[in-house]
């Protein structure tokens, strides 16, 4: 144990410059072995402009870690009788009765927690700047059944977190409490996890989230909306601190080794139940579908498939440039998350075999993932590995390419701009633009000058100043530092989701009738119908 500490202590030099290659702030990791908490440890600042450094109760946005938890509080309901995994969520929800295709009548709560039925991200209708959610709570559910199905259902993974918003809406309706609260009560005062909320935290010893300037500076952009009671709360409004995490994995794994050998659905004093339906695979991920799989609320990798999938690393460097863990120990599995939102990035790997595991949090959205690159290292060091050479390098070139994908971006969007003119004058563009459900809207107006306005959802924070691009075509030019800086967006390397198509009905080439958007990679362009007068809460 003793040596294990110092191992890990010998790699502080290169935790630190990770963290300085990353640009974030602060970074707090903790560990388990063999079912003990054996050590934590801390770097940098709460807040850039605090020299406070972060400590084992400072509580971080983990966004997505939330889902282990959602699908640990559904598994209390299975056994309570209460809920059923594998009966249609129309029972439950039946306004989801609406959609009348195989996702509305057939979909299941063990669906919807391995992200196998075929919903689309959809991000952008929850979420755009400065971390506000935009869509209307009550709204939530009547949304999805208009959505186009994208993938096979149950044939294809898809990660989506309408998926965990239909789950939130489930809980809340057969157990009369916010999911926040139910959690509280039934996982969380269990386990004395008392530095662990979905609800809005005070602001005593909670790091702030932040982005990074172009420069390198990093920049406060405070904390997200994502809270119990404003929706989606299960997918991702969890905040808690390393200290909290462990407790949580610890007794995870407790629980899971328990029910394994027992073959039971609980383990006496923990609140997990059916650990061996949430460790079970459920659905395939990519080329390496039977050793990358997704369980219900954990993704399962089978060694030596890379971990890093799921890192903004990968996003930047693509998996052939990535770490490979596990090289000497093809078979073992590894179950791990990621949680990544504006301001904040998250990792966890656990090693059910060993009982151990590595926590990592930080809170920026930095040039480059720390999170994962320490977590590999610390994972190394557990299972008795070699330890990883170039990590400090992938690091710096993680860096480099996420600079130099916006200036790619910008050429991109750039390179699709022509000299075409629009077809009408910038008013015939003007008017309220609703999607199908008539539920988001996008409200156009002349700038007064040669462009066009584009506000979201009647807020005046969510603003897109449009110029001309290409005839009815216009765009907002990208811009790393506004976006991610200013607005406090996520990274979105997509060149059509900044252009704004406008267009006629065949039988009427005179008047402007909808704009096409194409926010959601995983989806087709949105239509969005034109209204010329009415606003939202007018339609």
């Amino acid at each position: 144990m003793t040596e294990l500490i110092e191992q890990f202590k010998a790699l502080e030099p290169t935790f630190t410059e990770l963290l300085a290659i990353s640009c974030a702030p602060g970074l707090s990791l903790g560990v388990i072995y063999h079912g003990k908490i054996i050590h934590t440890a801390h770097f940098g600042r709460q807040n850039s402009l605090d020299p406070r450094p972060p400590n084992d109760d400072t509580m971080y946005y983990v966004a997505s870690l939330t889902k282990v938890l959602t699908s640990s509080a559904v598994a209390q309901l299975v056994e309570e009788g209460i809920l059923d995994w594998d009966v249609p969520i129309r029972k439950y929800l039946p306004v989801f009765s609406q959609r009348t295709d195989e996702i509305g009548q057939k979909t299941t709560l063990r669906d919807l927690l391995s992200h196998r039925a075929g919903l689309p991200n959809a991000d952008w209708l929850l979420s755009q700047q400065y971390g506000t959610s935009l869509m209307p709570r009550s709204e939530i559910v009547r949304q999805t059944t208009f959505f186009d199905a994208v993938r096979p259902f149950r044939e294809k993974f898809l990660y989506s977190q309408w998926n965990y918003g239909l789950v939130t809406e489930v809980i809340e309706a057969v157990t009369g409490m916010t999911v926040g609260s139910y959690i509280k009560e039934k996982i969380l005062d269990p386990l004395s996890m008392r530095r662990t909320t979905l609800r809005k935290p005070d602001n005593e010893n909670v790091a702030v989230g932040h982005a990074v300037r172009n420069n390198g500076t990093p920049c406060e952009i405070g904390f997200p909306d994502r809270n119990d009671g404003v929706g989606l709360a299960g997918a991702f409004a969890c905040k808690s601190s390393v200290k909290d995490l462990l407790l949580l994995y610890q007794g995870l794994l407790r629980a899971k080794q328990d029910q394994a050998k027992t073959k039971l659905n609980r383990t006496h004093g923990l609140p997990f139940m059916h650990t061996n339906t949430i460790f079970s695979p459920h659905i395939g991920i990519g080329p390496s579908a039977e050793k990358l799989t997704y369980c219900l609320g954990l993704y399962r990798t089978e060694f030596p498939v890379p971990l890093s999938v799921i890192s903004t690393n990968n996003l930047l460097l693509g998996p052939s440039s990535l770490l490979v863990t596990g090289k000497s120990l093809p078979g073992l599995e590894i179950y791990h998350h990621r949680g990544n939102m504006p301001g904040y990035l998250s990792s966890v790997c656990l090693v059910p075999s060993t009982q151990s595991g590595v926590v990592v949090l930080t809170n920026a959205l930095p040039f480059m993932d720390p999170t994962h690159l320490v977590g590999q290292l610390i994972l190394s060091v557990l299972l008795g590995e070699e330890l990883p050479t170039n990590c400090v390098e992938l690091a710096e070139m993680a860096r480099t390419a996420g600079l130099s994908a916006y200036a790619e971006l910008t050429a991109a969007v750039s390179n699709r701009k022509t000299g075409k003119p629009p077809r009408f004058p910038l008013r015939a563009y003007e008017g309220c633009y609703w999607n199908a459900a008539e539920i988001f809207c996008l409200t156009i107006t002349a700038d007064g000058g040669a462009g066009l306005v584009m506000n979201v959802q009647d807020n005046p924070q969510q603003i897109y100043h449009l110029e001309p691009h290409d005839g009815d075509t216009f765009c907002w030019p990208p811009d790393r530092e506004k976006e991610l800086c200013q607005q406090g967006r996520w990274l979105n390397l997509q060149a059509a989701t900044h252009e704004i198509v406008f267009g006629t009905e065949e039988d009427e080439q005179s008047i402007i009738s909808h704009l096409m958007w194409h926010h959601d990679k995983s989806a087709k362009p949105e239509r969005f119908q034109k209204r010329t007068t009415g606003s939202q809460g007018e339609r």
